[in-house]
């Protein structure tokens, strides 16, 4: 199965340099480009590091309620994300899940039955999306 995964936070939308989840917009292009993914069939996923939750920022349950709103923002012009996979940890705490550690990544494999080497990754450039790219033998946009 092929998909694209995205990052959130410089290429779904911004944060608008706020830490709180909440401050987060969509930016105007990106309900089409995703509706544009799932018309070709491909599944789409929101793969990010939220370290902010690990550092107390706020809750997991603050992330997860803005996770919410954005698939509602995203369902109001008929796009949809296939899953979200986020890494909740403080940086360098030795987690598999923080880009670029590809445990993200493989946690959607296992879970959607993917071929790795027939997804995308779009992402900043040069960012650890895309050094998670690399490691994982994903195309990189």
């Amino acid at each position: 199965m092929k998909a694209v995964f995205l990052d959130r936070d410089g290429t779904i939308g911004e944060t608008g340099g706020g830490i709180h989840p909440f401050k987060f917009s969509t930016y105007k292009f990106s309900p089409k480009s995703i509706k544009a993914l799932n018309e070709l069939g491909l599944k789409v996923f929101l793969f990010t590091n939220q370290t902010r939750v690990g550092r107390g920022f706020f809750t997991e349950q603050e992330l997860l309620k803005r996770f919410q709103m954005m698939e509602e923002d995203l369902a109001k012009q008929s796009a949809y994300l296939n899953g979200i996979f986020y890494c909740p940890h403080k940086p360098n705490e030795g987690c598999q899940c923080q880009k670029p550690n590809i445990g993200l990544l493989l946690e959607a494999q296992k879970k959607h039955n993917l071929n790795l080497n027939e997804c995308y990754v779009v992402g900043d450039t040069g960012s650890s999306d895309m050094i998670a790219a690399d490691r994982a033998g994903i195309k990189k946009c």
